[in-house]
């Protein structure tokens, strides 16, 4: 039976971190804010509320690991991970005071052309760094770009939520989450590969979805329309390229002779 957040406040998990409060729940879990009673510092601790059987616990494996491989001051820093006394895994994070970019554009519509720069130039770069690394987030959209407030006031983008990122030389072993066939990813901002569920995505289809982002951010609605999942991944199949990665240069010279 699935725990109650609610229930949860004042407790103490892991030992030696009190829960606070509920910052937001989801259907894997909660996130909550949490004060670790040896050092005071307030942190973001995400737990696992459900039963593993469509992989969860892999997912949240795979979150803490992807994003402890890569430091970068602009992708979320995974302080801690854990095990609650009834089996629950948890994440701890810094804990981040602002908005995301899907509550901004919901408030703005559209952002001008240096402010989308501002705010994404940052997300590159941490994307960079993050396939340096082997890591390939591979649902690069709005709610997971967070515009964290620094103690000056300033506007900080941070990359969160590395759920279903890829690592390399790691194994995928949760059919789930790795069939050929399986849609990973959000439709309106995923790649060609995504939207058919091919196994070998790799780090271009970050700087496909990134593209998706900003072109939301100028246009003011992304690149791709529908009523339901459905409609959407059927579009996107039917009237885009195959794939996101560049041709080599044999291909493309080939492609512009007469």
């Amino acid at each position: 039976m699935p725990i109650d957040p609610s229930a949860l406040v004042s407790q103490t998990i892991g030992t030696k971190y009190r829960i606070e409060r509920i910052i937001g729940t989801g259907g894997m879990g909660a996130v909550f804010e949490a004060t670790n009673t040896l050092t005071e510092r307030r942190v973001a601790l995400k737990l696992m509320l459900t039963a593993d059987g469509d992989g969860h616990a892999e997912r949240f494996l795979r979150e803490a690991r992807a994003a402890s491989k890569i430091e970068h001051p602009n992708i979320v820093q995974v302080l801690d991970l854990g095990q609650h006394d009834d089996g629950s895994l948890f994440i701890v994070q810094e804990l981040l005071s602002g908005l995301d970019l899907a509550a901004l554009l919901e408030e703005r519509v559209r952002l001008s052309p240096r402010e989308a720069r501002s705010l994404l130039a940052p997300v590159m770069s941490a994307l960079a760094v993050a396939h340096v690394h082997g890591v390939v987030h591979r649902d690069v959209k709005p709610n997971n770009i967070f515009l964290a407030m620094d103690h000056a006031g300033a506007m900080v983008p941070k990359l969160i939520d590395f759920g279903i990122a890829k690592l390399a030389g790691a194994t995928e072993s949760t059919p789930s989450v790795t069939r050929t066939g399986m849609v990973l990813g959000t439709p309106l901002y995923m790649s060609p590969e995504q939207a058919r569920g091919e196994k070998s995505v790799d780090a271009q289809a970050d700087v496909w979805s990134v593209g998706a982002v900003m072109f939301e951010c100028l246009a003011g609605a992304g690149p791709f329309q529908g009523s339901s999942y459905n409609e959407v991944i059927a579009h996107r199949r039917a009237t885009w390229p195959t794939s996101s990665r560049a041709p080599s240069r044999t291909t493309a010279r080939s492609a512009s002779l007469p």
